[in-house]
């Protein structure tokens, strides 16, 4: 690809995204101060090099099942660090004491967002993974952070009342922290989000069969009207082979993971995650239905188009 086709890639993504960031954004305070390094910045090389070679304490989350799943799948998949150590969170402190430049701590932990001065009460509980350096522990700032969705809340659902999070939510947060923490530590670029990652994954898309849950998609949709929008391998199928897939890591597909806006009430945006990698391979429609009053969470039309559009497949729609 020549560098003037790139470039016009690279403006289209962050137009995009700046719009759609732009339109969604409402003024929602959290249970915490959720102001750290994360999902629209990237990590500062200087604490990657610190992060590797430290020994990593992953805090328990306090939930038997999510503290299982976790230590799981960070011993399957997390190479980054040579040692890591399952921790309670009361034990953190007396092991940092003296201590906190040897280690790098892992925590999970629940951010319920509300909007601001409103009477309605909680719209957001999120998921966060925050990764910091051990002199940080006990401050804001983070090395990185990713969330994933508990799920949305409204006034008939009290915030104790969560479900169990899918083994590929917190299989994609672990995978994607350090993903993150690779490229950075090899000087690339990671400011824009997952901007730099779709343009360096061009053309992966097309030679992956894309696995779409049924029950994510607009109910207005089905099989034959997907190949419309979407002229690509899919299979339309359900959560459990998404699952089995992606843990798998089976390079023949793609999956759509869903993900939420920590600043934006009740609104989810879309990306394509390479089953076999966890790389960003392309996202959803910027917009999320915002000029046609159908704010739809799901996987639409508009979706389906954009997914193939910012994959910057050189494949005729």
């Amino acid at each position: 690809m020549k560098t003037s086709k790139i470039w016009t890639v690279k403006k289209r993504i962050f137009w995009g995204l700046l719009i759609q960031i732009l339109i969604f954004s409402t003024p929602l305070v959290a249970q915490e101060d959720i102001a750290e390094s994360g999902e629209t910045g990237q990590a500062k090389i200087e604490e990657v090099k610190k992060i590797e070679s430290r020994i990593l304490l992953i805090e328990l989350y306090g939930d038997s099942v999510i503290d299982k799943d976790i230590n799981e799948l960070m011993n399957k998949n997390w190479t980054f660090n040579k040692q890591l150590q399952f921790v309670n969170s009361e034990h953190i402190p007396q092991i940092l004491k003296n201590n906190e430049t040897k280690y790098a701590v892992l925590t999970p932990k629940k951010i319920v967002a509300t909007i601001q001065n409103a009477f309605i009460g909680p719209v957001n509980v999120l998921f966060r993974l925050t990764l910091r350096l051990g002199e940080n522990y006990d401050k804001v700032k983070s090395v990185y952070y990713q969330d994933i969705d508990f799920h949305e809340i409204n006034n008939n659902i009290r915030v104790d009342d969560i479900k169990h999070l899918s083994k590929t939510d917190i299989c994609f947060s672990i995978n994607y922290i350090q993903n993150h923490l690779y490229a950075r530590k090899e000087g690339k670029k990671r400011y824009s989000g997952f901007i730099n990652e779709v343009v360096e994954n061009q053309y992966i898309l097309e030679n992956k069969i894309l696995l779409i849950d049924e029950d994510k998609l607009d109910k207005e949709l089905n099989k034959n009207d997907i190949s419309k929008y979407y002229t690509f391998p899919f299979k339309l199928t359900n959560q459990k082979e998404i699952e089995n897939a992606f843990l798998t890591k089976d390079k023949r597909y793609a999956y759509v993971q869903i993900l939420p806006y920590a600043t934006a009430w009740h609104i989810k945006y879309h990306i394509v995650v390479d089953c076999e990698t966890s790389f960003i391979l392309s996202f959803g429609d910027f917009h999320n239905g915002a000029f046609d009053n159908s704010f739809s969470n799901e996987i639409t039309r508009k979706h389906l188009l954009s997914y193939q559009k910012y994959s910057c497949s050189k494949k005729k729609k």
